[in-house]
Order: structure tokens, then C-alpha cells, then sequence
């Protein structure tokens, strides 16, 4: 069976879980709540990494306690004006946007905390993918209150203007060096079918680095780019000799080692999700990653978090029909608590469920998303803390999403006939009325979960 390669570490995983309750979830310094490190996790595989030649991207989007999220599509909107008001600055305006998927923070929380920035992870049109890690440990100082352009911002406009990830990776380069970026240091990650870039930035610089499509990416929270990379900002090394971060007399720059706190690379948690990464990817890369591979790595601890707020892979492909070329698997929290719907750049449909939620623990039993964290909660309370119920639902789940994942191969191929026979459009309604029924069939699968625990 496709999962029995990793029942032995799950089952591993779980006896040290055991263990780690009896320390109400410590071990080594790793903490439940309040970690610093607690930012997303991202990991990446190149085409010819990969066993079907397609580019797989799995992200993590660790969530902040009591901020909802909201899964939603934006349409096209054209435009009059030759100008627009972004944060603190002022940029060029499109004629017409591009449609695109996205996920992120409720509107409530958006209003509370970001000024109604929002954007997290999404898919365009084109099948342009964005989605970011916080990096911690950065040295440069942040900008004042009231300037640059936020990372939710940056999102927003590459889903909206980048028909390719390359056109996304410059157009950070452009708005950081024009207008600096607010907030912490991030690492953003942009692909399309053909390739994958890898775009760390501080509030004054950014380095870009095409992940080679022999290889896969593993990208914490702390800067990976080393010694070698294909873009960056003017005045990446002399700053750094400025501030006394870097001499020629070290030898060849490197940009993680002269950016960042050398502490950040030692943190715990890091290393154990890097270590599980390792361990799952270094092993399959003879036989090739999959998505089973990456399934099985976003739902299993450390890397799958108690925090988890949304759990994503992109399955992004540049052979066979359109329609059937970007395709982002999503749960809301993790991936072993809730099942993963397909979710195709072409798809229309989303239910009201999903579209937003209340914020900051105003749980709502009409909210996918807060049925989904009431659950995780009740399974898996903790880093390593794992509830009562977890093992049988996770069984549950198991046939469950094998069951979504059946469904899908059976429309793929409905879909695959009618592109040839050039219905195009019937094709891509199947494919949206897909994603449409798959959400909410997980929905209610929550539901039902919910009830049978008899969580209230």
C-alpha cells in the first residue's frame, strides 16, 4: 500500500509523542505556545525530483493563536486609474488584474491587525504559486512604522500581475529596492511549472536563488541562501562590510551567514522539522518525491504543528491539458486532522463556509475553518501532545481522503476525454464543480468528526 513506507516512522512518531505528554509537550527546549519559531514551514522538489517530472511545493502556514482564516477566488478587476495606494506608498496600476486563489486571514483579523492585509498563500490564472516563511533572526533593523510595503501586499500583487514565477521573483526585487519592506525578514517561494524561485529578503535587501530541478528545498525559518545565488539587490555586501557583519578577510560572503544571528540556525524546533524533512525527502529521491511523499511529511510532527492554521502541496505540471496544469491541494490546519481538497487554477466555486470566518476565537459552527481548529484542538493540543481520539481519526481520515483522492482520478480523467474532444469549457466546469463538492464534503466530514468525538 502507498503508505506503509512511512508506517514505521509514524508509529516512532508516535511513541515519542507518548512520551513527550508526560513532559506536557516539551522535549529539548521545544515549547507549545509562544516560540518565536513558530512560522511556517516550506518545502520544495524540482522537476527532476520529482517521479511524474512535475514541480511539488508542501507549506505549512503555521497560524497565530485565535486568527481565523478565509479561503476564497478573486476575479479579474480592470482599471481606470494609472495609480494605487499600497500601505505606505504609492505604485503603478495594471489595466486588468489576474483571477487567483487565495488563503489567509479572516477579514476581522485582517481589520484588527494588518490594516486589512490579508494574503497569505494562493494560485493565479496562470498557475503562478506565492506563499512565504517568516525568517527569524535577520540583523538588519526593520524600517520605521509607516513605511515600505507589507509581505501581504507583495502576495497580493504577484497573484495579480505575474504570469510567470520569474516575473514574481523580480518584482519583489523591484518593490523592495524602491520602497523597502515593512515588517520582519521573509523568505518568499514563487513557481510555475517551469520553475521555482526561492526569494529571501531583509526590510532593505532580498537575494533570489532558481532551486536546480535535480534538487529539492527545504526552507525553515531562518535564511538558507548561502554563498551562491542568480539575483540580488545592489549593495547586498558592501552594507553588510558597513555594518560589520562581513570582511573579505572571512573569505567568500555568504548572505544566511552574514544576515542572520548565527543562534537562529541552532533553534530547536528548526532543526527537528529540518531533521524529519531530511530524513522523509533524503530517502525517497532514488525512488522519487510524490505526493503521497509530501503528505505524509505535512502531517506528521514537528512539522505538522498544533498551530497549523491552513496545510497546502501544489502540484504543478507542463504536459497534458490546461486545465489540469496547477493544482493546490489545501486543508484547513493540518493534514492530519482534516482531509485536502484539489483545487485547480481554473476552479470557480467556493463555499460559503470557507469564504471567511469570525475572528479571534469567536468560534462559529458555520465557519470550515473554526470547525477544523475545534478539531485540531481536541486531537492535537499540543506540540507532541496528542488526544485521545487521534490515532482513530486519523484512520478515519486516511480512507477518507483515499476516497477524494479516487474521486479526482476518476473526473482527471473525464476531464482529460473532453479537452479531446475540444470542450474545453465542459472540462473546466467538471473541474471547478470538482473542487466546489470536495470542500464541502470536507466540511462536513469536520462536522461529522465533531459529533462523533462529541466535542462541544
Amino acid at each position: 500500500m502507498k503508505h506503509n513506507k512511512y508506517l514505521l516512522f509514524f508509529v516512532i512518531l508516535l511513541i515519542v509523542s507518548m512520551v513527550a505528554n508526560c513532559t506536557n509537550g516539551n522535549i529539548d527546549g521545544i515549547k507549545n505556545k509562544g516560540d518565536a519559531s513558530y512560522e511556517c514551514f516550506l518545502v520544495v522538489a524540482g522537476k527532476g525530483a520529482t517521479r511524474d517530472a512535475s514541480i511539488l511545493i508542501a507549506h505549512c502556514e503555521d497560524g497565530w493563536d485565535g486568527f481565523a482564516s478565509r479561503l476564497t477566488r478573486i476575479e479579474r478587476q480592470k482599471s481606470k486609474e494609472n495609480e494605487i495606494s499600497v500601505n505606505y506608498v504609492t505604485i503603478p496600476q495594471v489595466a486588468e488584474t489576474y483571477s487567483y486563489w487565495a488563503q489567509g486571514l479572516s477579514t476581522a483579523n485582517a481589520r484588527q491587525a494588518k490594516n486589512g492585509d490579508w494574503i497569505l498563500n494562493g494560485m493565479n490564472e496562470h498557475g503562478v504559486v506565492v506563499t512565504c516563511n517568516m525568517m527569524n533572526g535577520c540583523r538588519e533593523s526593520v524600517v520605521p512604522d509607516g513605511k515600505g510595503v507589507t509581505r501581504y501586499t507583495i502576495r497580493k500583487l504577484i497573484l495579480e500581475r505575474a504570469k510567470t514565477a520569474r516575473q514574481g521573483m523580480s518584482l519583489i526585487g523591484q518593490l523592495v529596492d524602491k520602497y523597502t519592506l515593512s515588517g520582519k525578514a521573509v523568505a518568499f517561494c514563487i513557481a510555475d511549472s517551469e520553475e521555482i524561485w526561492l526569494v529571501e529578503t531583509t526590510p532593505r535587501h532580498w537575494v533570489a536563488k532558481k532551486i536546480a530541478n535535480s534538487q529539492y528545498h527545504i526552507e525553515p525559518n531562518h535564511f538558507t541562501i548561502g554563498k551562491t545565488w542568480d539575483r540580488a539587490s545592489d549593495g547586498l555586501v558592501s552594507y553588510a562590510q558597513t555594518q560589520g557583519w562581513y570582511s573579505p578577510d572571512d573569505g567568500e560572503f555568504s548572505f544566511k551567514d552574514s544576515y542572520a544571528d548565527p543562534a537562529v540556525f541552532s533553534d530547536p524546533f528548526n532543526s527537528a522539522r529540518v531533521y524529519q524533512a531530511e530524513c522523509i525527502l533524503g530517502n525517497t529521491l532514488n525512488r522519487k518525491i510524490d505526493l503521497n511523499t509530501l503528505r505524509s511529511l505535512v502531517s506528521q510532527p514537528p512539522v505538522m504543528d498544533h498551530r497549523n492554521q491552513a496545510t497546502f502541496i501544489w502540484h504543478l505540471k507542463n504536459k497534458g491539458p490546461q486545465g489540469l496544469g496547477a493544482k493546490m491541494w489545501f486543508s484547513n490546519c493540518g493534514a492530519a486532522i482534516n482531509g485536502m481538497a484539489p483545487i485547480y487554477a481554473v476552479s470557480k466555486k467556493v463555499p460559503d463556509s470557507y469564504r471567511d470566518s469570525p475572528g479571534s476565537y469567536d468560534v462559529d459552527s458555520n465557519s470550515s475553518y473554526w470547525n477544523a481548529f475545534v478539531l485540531q484542538q481536541k486531537l492535537y493540543p499540543g506540540l507532541w501532545v496528542f488526544g485521545k481520539y487521534y490515532l482513530g481519526n486519523r484512520l478515519l481520515l486516511d480512507r477518507f481522503q483515499a476516497e477524494i483522492d479516487g474521486k479526482t482520478d476518476d473526473v482527471e480523467s473525464r476531464v482529460i476525454a473532453l479537452y479531446a474532444k475540444g470542450e474545453n469549457r465542459k472540462a473546466e466546469e467538471l473541474l471547478s464543480s470538482h473542487t466546489f463538492s470536495e470542500l464541502n464534503r470536507i466540511a462536513e466530514h469536520t462536522d461529522n468528526m465533531i459529533k462523533k468525538y462529541d466535542i462541544k
